[in-house]
């Protein structure tokens, strides 16, 4: 799991807006400053005898035009094909990038990585490749390619920025990192851009954050994102927010009203969610066994029905609602499931739970669960955000404190945190 952040981002984005809207991208600002970086070449290099290194600031900073004599003789001198570079098409594809993204038309989306530019770096060409490689799960690619866009960002116009924030804010909620998503939706905000179809994604990501947090906000913000369903919001992604939705009303009759969306309507891409969605409400409504019987019958497997299973085991057990045997029966199968189901970076907060789980569940002394709580989860996972994991490892830390007797840490720890343990 790669942690990605843009640096300086803050500072950047208020200068942004500070000087107004930018609302074309040269594209040979781009390539010049990532040929620059990528050859370790201070402006003072590429510049001597051919001009200030105020005139290569500006055009890295996509301040000026970039074809005149001048920008042919800083392209020699970083080895780049300057008619070359003039005859690559220079049009903005961010507004079809976005279109097919939020259309989840994805296999049209990864087709037009097969029609950029494989010569040269171009800003947005870099910025289709950020999102085929986070739909293809390829992170590597992904973190790369956002290191590259990082360094050039200056070079960007405001769409293209907003394209790259949103990539990042979608990566962060992917990986549970609640927080600097929402940081990424305010400098999407921050941009200003005022078409249909960037309004409809940033009130819908909106949405789905304040559903993650299970903030004040989630009815105004559902209720928001409703006013757009007659123009154009897909029939497909209202069942996804629907879901979402319920996911925030821990009530005995939001499972009926699940039931009976998955009767009416249950398009096969948000299975997974649909399943998340009613493990978590389970889970909330403390009906353990049903959770153990629902993973037990379905064919997902994925690390977070396995840490919510864990989960709902430990509290059967604890409980006693049910006897030692079929405990150990379930958790056998909980590991066989593990060993033999693939697990990506991604996985990690839940697998780090799940380990937890496995930990309680095999009675390890207080100690040893102290200290995995101290010295892994909460350095590792301090800034994640997934409501049955905080409440019960903090809840769980203190009483650990407590068991060994170690009552300062504890009231410096709820102190600390300031979260309902």
């Amino acid at each position: 799991m790669y942690d990605i952040y843009l640096k300086d981002v803050k500072e950047f984005v208020e200068k942004r807006v500070a000087q107004g809207p930018v609302l074309e991208s040269n594209y040979i600002s781009s390539t010049l400053k990532n040929r620059r970086l990528e050859l370790s070449m201070t402006l003072s290099d590429v510049t001597k005898d051919i001009c200030s290194e105020a005139f290569l600031s500006k055009l890295e900073r996509n301040l000026m035009n970039g074809k005149n004599e001048r920008v042919a003789m800083l392209c020699d001198r970083l080895n780049l094909n300057y008619q070359r570079l003039m005859n690559i098409e220079d049009g903005n594809l961010m507004t079809e990038l976005l279109s097919f993204y939020f259309n989840e038309n994805y296999d049209k989306l990864i087709s037009m990585n097969g029609k950029v530019e494989k010569d040269f770096f171009i800003a947005q060409d870099q910025i289709i490749l950020t999102y085929v490689s986070f739909l293809k799960e390829d992170y590597r690619t992904f973190h790369k390619a956002i290191i590259e866009l990082d360094a050039v960002k200056e070079c960007l116009c405001d769409l293209e920025l907003y394209c790259l924030f949103l990539i990042l804010f979608d990566y962060n909620m992917k990986i549970m990192k609640l927080s600097v998503a929402k940081e990424y939706l305010n400098y999407m905000k921050m941009l200003k851009i005022e078409n249909l179809l960037t309004t409809l994604i940033t009130t819908e990501r909106e949405f789905i954050l304040s559903s993650k947090l299970e903030d004040s906000n989630v009815d105004e913000c559902y209720q928001k994102l409703k006013k757009y369903y007659e123009q154009g919001y897909p029939i497909r992604k209202q069942f996804l927010m629907m879901v979402y939705y319920m996911r925030t009303k821990h009530e005995e009759s939001s499972l009926g009203i699940l039931e009976d969306m998955k009767k009416d309507y249950l398009p096969e891409c948000y299975e997974k969610e649909y399943f998340h969605t009613y493990l978590y409400l389970l889970i909330a409504l403390k009906k353990y066994d049903k959770v153990v019987n629902m993973v037990d019958n379905n064919v997902i497997r994925s690390y977070e029905a396995f840490s919510l299973y864990a989960y709902a085991l430990y509290n059967l057990k604890i409980l006693n609602m049910n006897d030692e045997q079929f405990i150990e029966e379930r958790k056998k199968k909980l590991e066989e499931w593990v060993t033999t189901s693939k697990h990506s970076g991604l996985d990690g907060y839940h697998y780090a739970f799940l380990r937890l789980m496995m930990y309680e569940l095999d009675q390890m002394e207080p100690q040893f669960i102290c200290n995995y709580l101290k010295n892994y989860w909460f350095k590792e996972f301090g800034n994640y955000h997934y409501p049955p994991y905080q409440k019960y490892c903090n809840r769980r830390y203190c009483e650990l404190l407590g068991q060994l007797s170690r009552y300062k840490d504890a009231y410096l720890f709820l102190l600390s945190c300031k979260k309902d343990c």
